[in-house]
């Protein structure tokens, strides 16, 4: 079941059985969120379960004219960004980041995302990956991958679609 207005009011009551399929429909696209972000999954899975509490929290100050998934992305976005600064020290002006991920958090998720990551990260580069697997694995709209990363819809279409290209051409 998708998050619709009626399973809105019900988290504003503080339903479980709401906060249950927002849980569902909607962890792991948090997790590879916040992994995107951060780049470990301990800290990843930690984040997550901060994520779905602070919107537990903040639930009553969700507007319903807003888009939900996109305002949940942001406390996760949120969440990751300010773990980086507390944790992460300063290189050049950017953060210290791991590279390459371990994938999402369900065991048969997680086995196939690491397959994939190892036979294409050599391939294509993290953005891209990320981008596709946004796309593809999470089905996101490529205006949603745009306010994710803070890009424009052009932008992130063409690193998707040069990514796939050298899919394609390594596929032969």
């Amino acid at each position: 079941m998708k998050v619709d207005r009626s399973v809105i009011i019900r988290l504003k009551a503080k339903d479980e059985q709401a906060f249950e399929i927002v849980f569902k429909q909607y962890v792991n696209l948090v997790y590879h969120v916040i992994y995107l972000i951060v780049k470990d999954k301990d800290d990843s899975d930690d984040l997550t379960q901060d994520t779905l509490i602070q919107m537990m929290k903040s639930i009553e100050n969700f507007d319903e004219k807003n888009n939900f998934k996109y305002w949940l992305l942001t406390i996760a976005k949120n969440k990751a960004y300010d773990f980086l600064k507390k944790r992460r020290p300063l290189v050049n002006g950017e953060y210290i980041i791991h590279t390459f991920s371990n994938g999402i958090t369900q065991q048969d998720e997680k086995a196939d995302f690491d397959d994939m990551m190892s036979q294409y990260q050599h391939i294509i580069t993290i953005e891209e990956f990320d981008i596709i697997t946004l796309h593809l694995f999470h089905g996101l709209r490529f205006k949603e991958i745009a306010k994710i990363y803070e890009k424009t819809v052009s932008s992130v279409n063409n690193i998707y679609h040069r990514g796939i290209s050298k899919i394609r051409k390594n596929w032969r």
